[in-house]
C-alpha cells in the first residue's frame, strides 16, 4: 500500500492523467521531493528567500533600462535551490501567492530605497531648452 501511495504521489506531482510504476529510485525521489516541499513551507517565515536583481540592458546601445526581480531560496542544508525545483512546488501547494506577495513587498521597498539614494542631477539650461528632453523619458 505504501508503494502505491509513493507512485500515486509522483503521478499527482507530474500532472493530470499520469500513470507511474513504483521502483526503489522512485521512493527516494518522492522522499526528497516531500522533504523539499516541507522545507519550502518554512522558508518564508525563516527568512530563507532572497531577491536577486538581473539587469535589463538595451543590446543596441548598452544602456540599463530596468531590472528583473528574481526569487531565490537559500536552503539551509542544500544551498541555493533551483527555481525549477521550488517554484512548481510552491504553485502546487498554494505557497506561490504568499511568496509572490513577499517578493512584491521586497522589490517595492528596494525601489523606494533606490529612489532615496538617487543622486541629484545637474542639468544644463541648454538641455532643458532641448525639445527632445523630458523628465519622463529619462532612463535611470
Amino acid at each position: 500500500m505504501r508503494q502505491a501511495n509513493v507512485a500515486l504521489y509522483r503521478a499527482k506531482s507530474q500532472g493530470e492523467n499520469r500513470a507511474v510504476v513504483y521502483d526503489d529510485r522512485l521512493e527516494a525521489e518522492v522522499r526528497s521531493l516531500f522533504s523539499l516541499e516541507h522545507d519550502l513551507q518554512a522558508a518564508l517565515p525563516k527568512g530563507e528567500l532572497q531577491v536577486h536583481y538581473q539587469p535589463l540592458v538595451n543590446l543596441g546601445g548598452g544602456s540599463l533600462y530596468g531590472a528583473e526581480a528574481l526569487m531565490r531560496w537559500n536552503h539551509p542544508t542544500r544551498g541555493m535551490a533551483s527555481p525549477c525545483e521550488f517554484i512548481p512546488l510552491a504553485e502546487a501547494n498554494g505557497l506561490i501567492a504568499p511568496m509572490g506577495m513577499w517578493l512584491l513587498e521586497q522589490t517595492l521597498a528596494q525601489h523606494k530605497e533606490w529612489l532615496k539614494r538617487r543622486p541629484d542631477l545637474n542639468l544644463s539650461p541648454k538641455q532643458l531648452e532641448d525639445g527632445e528632453f523630458s523628465p519622463t523619458s529619462a532612463r535611470f
